[in-house]
């Protein structure tokens, strides 16, 4: 049910070449719209990110490095 919510919600981004095959660990949420530009220059606006990274505890303390 949730992934169908996240279908319909337009600003609801999955950075995947593979799409809904491949899960995502990482979801970002951000104030507010930003615009992604994809290939053959497809640009879409989002204020949800999900994606997937290896080493999930590595990349949170980075972030959270950066934004301090």
């Amino acid at each position: 049910m949730k992934e169908e919510k996240r279908r319909r919600n337009k600003l609801y981004q999955k950075l995947s070449p593979l799409g809904n095959l491949e899960q995502h660990n990482i979801i970002i949420r951000l104030h507010e719209k930003a615009k992604l530009n994809g290939i053959y220059g497809i640009n879409k606006e989002f204020e949800v990110l999900a994606f997937h990274v290896d080493e999930k505890v590595d990349f949170k303390n980075k972030m959270q490095e950066k934004i301090k």
